[in-house]
């Protein structure tokens, strides 16, 4: 008999942890799959994060908007390191479908806010870091920045 494998689930990545660099560190098992949106919700920054400088990314309603992302294969046992990476600016799992690159609905974890919601302008190096993660999943920065949603 072989080895038993880890059970697995789809994290949806659309902060920090969007750059494969950063994830790996939380997850070195993780394996990107390819992009994903979130149909009528856009990225915001909110609060103020104290590793970063600044506000940090969330999920904002806005209809007719796409939030896009990056999604990966994780092991469930990477839940707890993905969390620790967020718990500090107030993220918290959460799970919703998402539409993969082939259109097709699956279920995602994410992790959202659930605090901090004053609209905070990122530090420079926050932009830097989602702008290289953007660039790794082929997905264009200027278009994701264009559409920050209005709201919460």
């Amino acid at each position: 008999m072989g080895p038993v494998r880890a059970l697995s689930m789809l994290y949806f990545a659309y902060g920090s942890l969007i750059n494969r660099d950063n994830l790996l560190e939380m997850s070195p098992s993780a394996s990107p799959v390819g992009t994903a949106r979130i149909e009528n919700h856009a990225l915001c920054f909110t609060g103020h994060s104290e590793t970063w400088g600044g506000g940090t990314a969330t999920i904002g309603l806005a209809p007719t908007r796409d939030l896009w992302g990056g999604l990966y294969e994780i092991e469930t046992d990477s839940r707890a390191g993905i969390e620790r990476a967020g718990k500090n600016d107030g993220y918290v799992w959460a799970f919703t479908s998402v539409l993969d690159a082939s259109a097709e609905r699956v279920k995602a974890g994410l992790l959202v806010k659930i605090r901090d919601f004053e609209r905070t302008d990122p530090s420079a190096t926050y932009l830097q870091v989602l702008t290289a993660g953007w660039l790794q999943w082929g997905l264009d920065p200027e278009v994701i920045l264009r559409n920050i949603a209005p709201t919460i």
